[in-house]
């Protein structure tokens, strides 16, 4: 394609307009990097669109570094950025810095802090922006790989901060989506598993999160090995009366509803027979009773202490009516 006859003809059918400077842009015909002049003979007056199209015009014409800064700056400006931004990026890429340029600009900006007011500044300014979703395609593919911030240990504050945003941040339904498939399948290590657990441990959970949990967890197939963790986990639990009444209802409503298939019967009896008191389940497993007619009382003893008693003046066995 001839660009720089369709430059030319861009600017000669719009010099024949003679257009005002009050509801147009100046544009230099020949650029001011390459020797252009500031006097009339070289200005020329477009719409937002033309100029812009002027820019993109020299651009693909000259293929040069300043040309290639004039067009980003100008795909920068106002109406039109959004649709320009991806052949601005890739522009500028290409026409970029050296790579020596490009290490002494990490040398001088590493370890540089930045004051407070800047921060700011550049959060606001970034804020709001919108990414084209081909944009966003390129951002990915030129972070992947990158290690830069592994290894990295946050203070403090910097974690406090971190976790104040994200708590703040209003996902939308769409982005929860997204990272649920992503993090389903995903092996976690046990350490990971501690984490979590930690984390979630005393944690206050509303009452519409529960049902939306409770509604999710139904109906899911659990294998053999989950299961027999959730009933050792409940061994020994101790739970308020509240939570025993709440338990207690479920139960009953459910078995209203449902009634006792044969597969629950037989799993209640496989429990009971693993759970039955025998051996050391037993709280008297080791223990021995015996008593004294001169004290009148009967005890439960460990049966390596049995013989110290009967030499005390006790007998093995139990009494209930002196």
């Amino acid at each position: 394609m001839n660009y720089q006859k369709i430059y030319d003809d861009l600017i000669s059918s719009r010099k024949q307009l003679k257009r005002d400077k009050f509801n147009h842009e100046r544009h230099h015909i020949l650029p001011s990097s390459m020797g252009g002049t500031n006097e009339n003979i070289n200005y020329v007056y477009l719409t937002h669109r033309e100029h812009f199209l002027a820019h993109w015009l020299l651009w693909r014409i000259h293929r040069s570094r300043k040309m290639a800064y004039a067009f980003m700056m100008m795909s920068n400006r106002g109406k039109g950025s959004s649709r320009a931004y991806t052949e601005s990026i890739d522009a500028h890429r290409k026409m970029g810095h050296s790579e020596e340029t490009r290490r002494k600009i990490s040398i001088s900006n590493t370890g540089k802090i930045q004051s407070i007011e800047s921060r700011k500044k550049i959060s606001a300014s970034k804020k709001g922006t919108i990414c084209s979703e081909e944009t966003k395609k390129i951002l990915s593919e030129i972070h992947k790989g990158n290690q830069y911030s592994l290894g990295y240990i946050h203070r403090e504050e910097s974690k406090i901060k971190i976790s104040n945003a994200l708590r703040e941040r209003i996902r939308k339904p769409e982005t929860f989506k997204k990272i649920s498939k992503k993090l389903k399948g995903v092996p976690k290590s046990e350490e990971h598993r501690k984490k979590l657990s930690e984390v979630g441990k005393g944690r206050l959970v509303s009452n519409e999160t529960r049902q939306i949990l409770s509604n999710q967890r139904k109906n899911v197939p659990k294998s053999e090995e989950h299961k027999e963790k959730i009933r050792n986990s409940n061994i020994g639990q101790k739970r308020s009366e509240e939570c025993k009444q709440h338990m207690r209802e479920a139960r009953k409503k459910y078995f209203e509803t449902t009634g006792y298939s044969d597969e629950y019967k037989l799993n209640m009896s496989n429990l009971q027979k693993k759970i039955s008191h025998v051996g050391e389940r037993n709280c008297n497993f080791g223990k021995v009773w015996a008593f004294n007619d001169i004290l009148k009382i009967s005890k439960l003893i460990p049966k390596f202490e049995l013989e110290k008693f009967i030499l005390d003046g006790w007998e093995k066995g139990r009494k209930l009516k002196f």
